[in-house]
């Protein structure tokens, strides 16, 4: 059996979130946090910052790497934004 790494996953927005991979569903209520395998939780991240960033902040071209998106990463994905530092 392999196994993988995980990281912490937090739903930041308020509401519920719902993110797939590999047809999977991951739920998420509004401020939940789970550990996730890190490659899933860095996909899931992905869609969440892009739902947050354009329903909260009207920002269309979510991928900018901007102050801000590296903001919500840093909340989303705390433990590997401890690693990056």
């Amino acid at each position: 059996m392999t196994q993988y790494e995980t990281t912490l996953f937090v739903n930041i927005d308020d509401k519920e979130f719902t993110g797939y991979f590999g047809k999977e569903p991951y739920r998420f209520q509004a401020g939940e946090e789970k550990q996730v395998v890190i490659f899933v939780a860095q996909h899931l991240a992905k869609h969440l910052l892009d739902k947050i960033l354009q329903e909260k902040y009207g920002i269309k071209n979510t991928l900018t790497d901007t102050e801000l998106r590296r903001s919500l990463i840093a909340q989303v994905l705390p433990e590997e934004a401890i690693k990056a530092n």
